[in-house]
């Protein structure tokens, strides 16, 4: 919380949005699956000590959970390969789309 002449400005500062850091690749995600429970369980580690507190997901969540994941890398690799920009570009260009020639007209 942040005080300031008798006011608390922490309801302020949380409607301003998230703060996202980059993830460092040496944080593992891992996801467990319960069949007790029929819950998935995802956590994070770091050098096999836990940083986070789990995040527990039913079978619907967990998909959903994947799938905006992939999604997101998906595009972020697209748009990496459109940049020119980072490593292997050359082999991410080449899963782009090609350009289109129909009648001498680019498309």
């Amino acid at each position: 919380m942040l005080f300031s002449t008798g006011k608390v400005f922490s309801q302020e500062v949380a409607e301003l949005g998230s703060l996202a850091l980059p993830t460092s690749s040496s944080i593992e995600r891992l996801y467990t699956y319960d069949p007790k429970s029929d819950r998935y369980l995802l956590t994070e580690e770091v050098g096999g000590y836990p940083i986070s507190t789990p995040l527990v997901l039913t079978v619907k969540e967990y998909e959903a959970y994947v799938l905006k994941e992939q999604m997101q890398r998906y595009f972020q690799e697209k748009v990496q390969a459109l940049s020119g920009y980072g490593s292997n570009v050359e082999e991410a260009q080449k899963n782009l789309l090609p350009e289109l020639y129909i009648n001498k007209k680019f498309f």
